[in-house]
């Protein structure tokens, strides 16, 4: 399960992923803190219109045209979110394994750990 990420624990809610990146010093970040969280940071997943892309193509890297000002709609960046729970997620320009932070409730092996989505 992904959460949507709008929030930070440095300073409060990011309004639109232009005000992220420029939050990060021009670069859109591969992990966030949750607000309010003990659980340190979480893998940030980037999408558009058609795609789910990781941090590095959402900053236009590996031949990506990825960008929140884009007129393709292909590649306009229209949100953010932390990868908190749940399977892997695939880029979908590079094929790159994005991980969720805490794993997939649904495996045996995150179920052999004792482990609930409230208490990881």
């Amino acid at each position: 399960m992904r959460t949507r990420g709008s929030r930070t624990s440095q300073g409060g809610t990011i309004a639109t992923l232009a005000q992220l990146k420029k939050k990060h010093g021009g670069t859109l970040p591969s992990e966030l803190s949750p607000e309010n969280s003990a659980n340190g940071s979480h893998p940030v997943v980037y999408f558009t219109s058609d795609k789910v892309l990781c941090p590095a193509c959402a900053n236009g890297e590996n031949g990506s045209k990825a960008s929140p000002d884009s007129d393709d709609p292909s590649w306009k960046l229209i949100m953010f979110a932390l990868h908190s729970w749940g399977r892997p997620e695939q880029c979908s320009n590079c094929s790159t394994t994005i991980a969720s932070a805490h794993g997939d409730p649904n495996t045996e092996e995150f179920r052999s750990r004792g482990l609930t989505q409230a208490g990881a």
